[in-house]
């Protein structure tokens, strides 16, 4: 009998196949994480590299104006009011400040505590943020024009963007400024040295109004105000208002007795002067202002009794510029005077901010100031400020429009943002906390709850007003348009910008609503204004990307004052150090170093002449030589940044060096892919945001660019 025998595959078989194909997939699958993760780092270094590019394409495309220098800077908490001041810190420290001798905290809402008082949110004060106040950014007062639509009382004049806007804004009791959180200064008086004994300067004339004398203490007579003290006389304006004050910005350095060392410090203060009377630290002689510095620094964290002297080629002197109220109306005889256009408060955090349009007295285009050489030259704006948030990005484009014969005439093409992935509201940060929005309390159309600002901004920049959007309009649902004046929409996943004819009119172009400053606090923007055919306007966006995205400019000065080595106190920023060998506790490395603050580290100068002694000990001298800043070492106790100059410094000529200039700007692109918690843990807080900062990526672009005009 013959059986029939099946072919086949047993159980074991089978299941023998699936375990081979499962060791397989899950191989293949482990693949896949690093493969996605190395594709997103390289997307992420690209994008780095094309924000920093662009970035530096726009600051050198207006170098004319680039600033002298941007600084490192802490908070600071009185109980009432927020101070920014300048301090030394190396480019790489992007931590808070902590209590001295403590553990660092940060309570659950994410606010840096100092002396147990907050001093601001930690994305505020750390990362690129500490790097953030703008020194000297300059230019020309442009050319005055009527500001169209914008509700301004008197909106004639000359308007300036920021470059790094938005900033720190903190209005007074009368709606100016008060704080010199945005300082407006104009060209350099030329300083000229003073000696009381032969009548210079001669008080019973009028002065001239471009230049000021430095009178040293040994140099003061007995009929000056300040007798054996030093002081600057400035002179009083020949047609001087009644009752108005007068303000001049006064940079120096002066040596000062801090226990038993002797140090130097700089400073820069701010003199009010009234038409008549006196002082605290300044009276009237005659035809002239005498200012004493010992009591101009006296208050906060120096004493008069402690001044030794201020360093008298380090003094430099400004006329301040008037802050009128963006209501308010300009005086003809006076064209230093400006106003701010745009601003507001952060609800969430009470912080003042400006969106950085500054409008110019129109007198002040044809006015001009004369030079050490009696040249005649236009009168400058220089505005200190320091960035409200690196991590707020700026696109600045022209809306784009179709080309000429094109059939869509109310249409404006789209425009692709640098950046993919924005922040949007209500979406987790890289805290656990919910996004409440960028912080700019300007005009929205959306709905806001209590303390949220929106998290895209379009701000004309030829008016200094608010373009409507950010909502969407969709033709294929009911009701359209849905948000009839929403001029704009941003995809936040693409970071596309699309544009909508808000009346629907091809005839005029393409039309938005805007929203204009009006200087009332009570109610500071315009009920919304149809601007017709805004294609072509030069506009910027700002947007905050996912992964804590910041691009940030680090430059050096654009010159430095040398300053021959007291007894090894810090060197400042703006300041280099350079150390003879008759210096107490000299050492050997001096002899070849010139040294510069920690803060530029990294940065290329450029020494215009250079003494060194060479072969045989004959001087040899070196013009326009180029150094990268290396560093830190510590030097006396002091953490510094030096050039080493390949020879001994020679002092034969009076001096070892000359003209040295800041010679690059780097912009730093950060993000920052990973997340944290903040918990009811004030240290581990802390903690937890030194661990993640430490998972910051940097990309850095240098360009060589000394910049400034001051």
């Amino acid at each position: 009998m013959n059986r029939k025998r099946n072919a086949g595959t047993s159980l074991v078989e089978i299941l023998v196949v699936i375990v081979v194909f499962l060791v397989g997939i899950l191989a293949i699958v482990q693949v896949f994480p690093p493969g996605l993760n190395l594709i997103r780092t390289t997307r992420n270094n690209t994008v780095a590299a094309q924000l920093g590019a662009a970035e530096a394409q726009r600051i050198l495309g207006q170098s004319g104006q680039v600033a002298n220098l941007i600084a490192p800077v802490r908070y600071d908490f009185d109980g009432t009011a927020y101070r920014i001041l300048l301090l030394n810190r190396r480019p790489d420290d992007l931590m808070p400040e902590t209590t001295p001798g403590l553990p660092g905290r940060i309570d659950e809402d994410g606010n840096v505590l100092v002396n147990n008082r907050s001093i601001g949110a930690w994305q505020r004060v750390s990362g690129p943020n500490i790097f953030s106040r703008v020194l000297g950014e300059a230019r020309p007062i442009p050319a005055p024009r009527r500001t169209f639509g914008s509700g301004i009382g008197n909106d004639f004049g000359g308007l300036v963007q920021l470059t790094f806007a938005p900033a720190y804004y903190f209005q007074g009791p009368t709606g100016v400024d008060t704080t010199a959180s945005v300082l407006v200064y104009g060209n350099d008086m030329v300083r000229r040295f003073g000696d009381r004994a032969f009548n210079v300067p001669d008080v019973r004339r009028p002065g001239r109004s471009w230049e000021f004398f430095f009178v040293e203490a040994e140099d003061a007579d007995e009929n000056t105000p300040f007798l054996n003290q030093d002081q600057v006389y400035i002179p009083r304006p020949t047609n001087v208002s009644i009752g108005k004050t007068y303000r001049y910005r006064l940079a120096f350095s002066f040596y000062y007795q801090s226990g038993t060392r002797t140090v130097q410090n700089d400073i820069v203060a701010v003199a009010e002067l009234a038409d008549q009377g006196s002082g605290a630290y300044w009276a009237i002689d005659q035809r002239y202002w005498v200012v004493s510095l010992p009591k101009l620094i006296d208050g906060g964290q120096y004493s008069e009794a402690n001044y030794l002297g201020a360093e008298r080629d380090s003094l430099s002197c400004q006329r301040v510029f008037e802050e009128v109220a963006l209501s308010g109306v300009f005086d003809s005889a006076d064209p230093y005077q400006y106003k701010v256009v745009g601003n507001g408060t952060d609800p969430g955090t009470g912080l003042g901010f400006a969106l950085g349009s500054l409008l110019f007295n129109p007198t002040g285009f044809d006015f001009r100031v004369r030079t050490v050489n009696n040249q005649r030259v236009p009168l400058e704006a220089r505005i200190d400020y320091t960035v409200f948030d690196w991590r707020i990005l700026r696109d600045e484009f022209r809306i784009p429009t179709w080309e000429s014969g094109a059939t869509r005439p109310g249409s404006a093409l789209p425009v692709k943002l640098t950046l993919n992935n924005l922040m949007s509201l209500g979406r987790e940060s890289v805290d656990g906390r919910t996004f409440q929005g960028m912080g700019l309390a300007a005009p929205a159309l959306r709905a806001l709850q209590s303390g949220q600002t929106d998290d895209a901004l379009l701000v004309d920049a030829e008016t200094g007003g608010v373009i409507l959007g950010n909502l969407p309009n969709d033709p294929n649902a009911p009701g359209f348009p849905q948000n009839p004046e929403s001029g704009w929409m941003v995809d936040k996943s693409s970071g596309v910008v699309t544009f909508r004819d808000t009346d629907q009119d091809p005839s005029n172009g393409l039309t938005v609503f805007m929203r204009f400053p009006t200087g009332d606090p009570n109610n500071p923007w315009s009920a919304p204004v149809a601007v017709p055919d805004v294609r072509n306007r030069s506009v910027r966006l700002h947007y905050m990307g996912v992964g804590e995205w910041a691009v940030q400019p680090i430059k050096a000065a654009r010159s430095y004052r040398i300053e021959v080595y007291p007894d090894g106190s810090p060197v400042s920023p703006g300041e280099c150090q350079i150390v003879p060998s008759d210096a107490p506790n000299f050492v050997i490395e001096d002899a070849t170093r010139v040294y510069f603050p920690v803060s530029d580290i990294g940065q290329q100068v450029v020494i215009g002449e250079l003494w060194t002694i060479g072969a045989a000990g004959v001087p040899v001298v070196r013009y326009d030589q180029v150094f990268q800043i290396r560093g830190p070492v510590s030097v006396r106790g002091v953490d510094v940044g030096f050039v080493d100059v390949g020879g001994a410094l020679d002092f034969g000529q009076g001096y070892a060096v000359r003209r040295v200039r800041g010679a690059s700007i780097k912009l730093r692109v950060m993000w920052n892919p990973t997340q944290f918690k903040l918990g009811p843990d004030q240290v581990a807080n802390y903690n937890a945001l030194e661990l993640w900062l430490r998972s910051t990526r940097v990309t850095e672009t240098e360009a060589f660019q000394v910049g400034g005009r001051n």
